[in-house]
């Protein structure tokens, strides 16, 4: 008889009435809808969302992860990164000559340490249109890495990619740097749909960076990279450099179906790809995220 009672009272608690019923809500969704219909359904629900139970956003615990770089020769690049200290995590060399390398400080998906991808093209096809071409860099305005040396400045890699070295105790990609046509529309796109926080910039030199013009963002948790935003002078410019800005979300569908509803198109819908849930948007300026499974990508499934 307690049992059954403390059963009833748990069924006509307000909180728990609104548990199962959204329970049952999302595993209807699950069962007979996809992706759009789902989020049709969201949005005719919404009005009936109480104030009592505020919604968390879905972006709150993102994390950056990586950025693809394309390359034209995997073997230069690593010898230039490794000389800035930087680890090789992985490296696939395939039969037909493309490579993909995975480097940074830390390890290899630790979500802690922010790291770059390096894709290299077919040689024998690809590589001799780079060649004549080079890369184009675009506005795409390079990385920041700490250092524990006294060094300071900047180098190009061997693609012509701006690196900028910090001088500081802890080795680390500091920041990924993109130029925008309007910067106040993009910290926007960054911090309201995407969850990231406005930041203070490293110092270099001695100096805080107190420029109108530059913006950095970053998430509370994981690796503690900064995203900077640049306000272009001139139309931005995507280049063939730059390919795309991975982040880590908690639930991949649950955060496409926010994104649409605050306007962003989605540019992949969710789905499974090399093993991970993923889903793909862009920005005000065209520039590509992919948001992945955080729980898919520490498995490395």
């Amino acid at each position: 008889t307690e049992t059954r009672e403390a059963a009833m009272a748990m069924v006509h608690s307000p909180w728990k009435r609104y548990l199962i019923c959204w329970g049952v809500i999302w595993s209807l969704q699950a069962t007979f809808c996809g992706f759009p219909a789902r989020v049709r359904l969201r949005q005719t629900l919404a009005p009936f969302r109480t104030s009592k139970y505020p919604k968390v956003s879905r972006a709150a615990g993102n994390r950056m992860l990586h950025a693809m770089l394309h390359v034209q020769n995997i073997d230069d690049s690593l010898k230039f990164y490794q000389n800035l200290g930087m680890k090789v995590l992985s490296c696939n060399r395939r039969s037909n000559g493309a490579a993909t390398a995975f480097i940074g400080f830390g390890e290899l998906r630790d979500m802690a340490s922010f790291a770059l991808e390096l894709s290299a093209p077919q040689p024998k096809v690809d590589q001799a249109n780079l060649a004549r071409k080079g890369i184009s860099i675009g506005s795409f305005k390079g990385i920041t890495v700490s250092q524990p040396a006294e060094l300071g400045g900047g180098q190009l890699d061997p693609d012509g990619y701006p690196i900028g070295i910090l001088p500081q105790t802890q080795a680390s990609i500091v920041a990924l740097c993109l130029e925008t046509s309007d910067l106040d529309s993009s910290i926007s796109f960054y911090t309201q749909k995407l969850g990231m926080s406005r930041a203070e910039g490293p110092v270099q030199h001695g100096e805080a960076n107190v420029s109108t013009d530059i913006c950095y963002l970053q998430y509370p948790s994981g690796p503690q990279t900064f995203l900077c935003l640049r306000q272009s002078n001139v139309p931005v410019d995507l280049g063939t450099g730059f390919d795309h800005l991975v982040i880590s979300t908690a639930d991949v569908e649950a955060a496409a179906a926010q994104l649409q509803e605050k306007g962003v198109k989605i540019a992949l819908p969710p789905t499974v790809m090399f093993g991970l849930k993923i889903t793909g948007v862009v920005d005000d300026d065209g520039y590509k995220i992919y948001l992945v499974d955080e729980t898919d990508f520490q498995k490395g499934a």
